[in-house]
This record gives C-alpha cells, structure tokens and sequence, in this order.
C-alpha cells in the first residue's frame, strides 16, 4: 500500500503528462485510494488539485466536463479531501473565460458552493477577492437578462464576507464601478436606486478612511450616464 508521499508523486507524475488517458490513470488511482480500506493515511484535496490543474490547463475537447468530474468526486468525500479554495478557483476562473449562459450558471453555482461549505465550517473554502471579481468581471460581459440582478447580489455578498471578517476580501474602485457600469447598461428605476446606494456608501466609506473604494472619474461619469437615462 502507498503512503501519501508515494501517492502524491504518482499523482504528479500523471498530471505532467498532462494526456487524458493519464489524467484518467490519476483520477483511478484516487478512486482506488478513496476505497481502500488499508489505507492508513487521510486524503486531503492537494491530489485532486494536481490532476484538477493540469486537467485544466491541458487541450482536452473536453477539460471543462473532466474537471466538473473531479469536483465532483471531491464533493463527495468528507474532511480536507473536500474542494478548497484553490479549486473552487481554478474551476470558477477557467469556466469565466467562457462566455455562455451556462457556464455562467455553473461559474455562479461554484461560488455558492465555496461560500456555503465555508458558512458551514470548512475554513479551507475561504473564498478570496479572485473568486468574487472573477464571477463579477463574467456577469459584467454577459447577455443574459439575469445577470444585472446577480451582479450586485454578488457584490452584497462580497460586502458581508468583508464585514464577517474574512481578510481575503479586498473590495476596491474597480469592483464598484464594474458593478455600477453593469446597473447602467439597465436604466430601470430599480437599478438606478441600488447604483445611487453604492454611490453613497463608497463616498460614506471613503470619508472614514478607506480609500481603497474612493469614487473616482469613471464612477461618476457612470452615474451620469445612469441619471441621464432616468432623466
């Protein structure tokens, strides 16, 4: 029976050969370990990430499908084998790069699942400021009438991780304005009103200090644009 030092470097092995056919050898091989009952070590997320990278970063027709796979099996498994936040990234970063409603959803459902599994104890999914700008830049591009409405759902809860205390949260300018830019393109009255809030509490925080969030020219040329569209 292998230890995890063994394990890890046929793992990585597999990976650099970066073929499906090795990848499929190293997804086998975990599925064997996940198994076996003599195995006298815990199996954590850091092989799964390996296979999990170098499925993404390969030219595979389907990488995106093999990877929603590994995610999967990970899923299922209970401890530090569960998805962390580097692969809850890897996914949402490598599904943003495609701009189609339903990898959109998918890149969505990926964040919910970090944030849940973190809400729930899961220290390890702590979701970062590349997860929620990621998601955020996406929706910003999209064409789908729900993303408006997801965009600055998204950026409340970005404001609530920050609030709860995790420090991997950054918000800054550009943040703000690529969600303000977004509320523009609408021009409901709905959207105005979140914009002219988002207006007011970066101007509120910044006045205590955090400059990071100062409005800027871009932030005010948007909201001109979005009070000329209400007129």
């Amino acid at each position: 029976v292998p230890d995890k030092r063994i394990m890890t470097s046929l793992i990585e092995a597999y990976a650099a050969q970066g073929t499906d056919s090795s990848l499929d050898q190293g997804r086998e091989l975990l599925l064997e370990m996940i198994d076996d009952p003599e195995i006298e070590f815990e199996l954590d997320c850091v092989p799964f990430n390996i296979l999990l990278d170098s499925t993404l970063k390969g030219n595979s027709a389907n990488k995106l499908e093999r990877a929603e796979a590994l995610m999967a099996i990970m899923a299922k498994l209970s401890g530090n084998a569960r998805p962390d936040s580097m692969s809850y990234n890897m996914m949402i970063g490598a599904l943003c790069k495609i701009p189609t409603k339903e990898l959109e959803e998918k890149a969505v459902g990926h964040l919910r699942n970090m944030l849940k599994s973190y809400r729930d104890g899961y220290k390890k999914a702590r979701p970062d400021s590349f997860s929620f700008n990621c998601i955020i830049s996406m929706l910003a591009r999209s064409e789908s009438g729900e993303a408006t409405n997801v965009i600055y759902r998204t950026l409340m809860a970005m404001e609530n991780q920050r609030k709860r205390g995790n420090e991997s949260i950054v918000l800054d300018t550009i943040t703000y304005n690529t969600v303000l830019g977004k509320l523009a393109k609408s021009g409901s009255k709905e959207d105005t009103k979140k914009a002219m809030t988002l207006l007011e509490n970066m101007e509120e925080k910044s006045s205590m200090g955090n400059t990071a969030i100062t409005p800027d020219i871009m932030t005010y040329t948007i909201i001109l644009r979005i009070q000329e569209k209400v007129g």
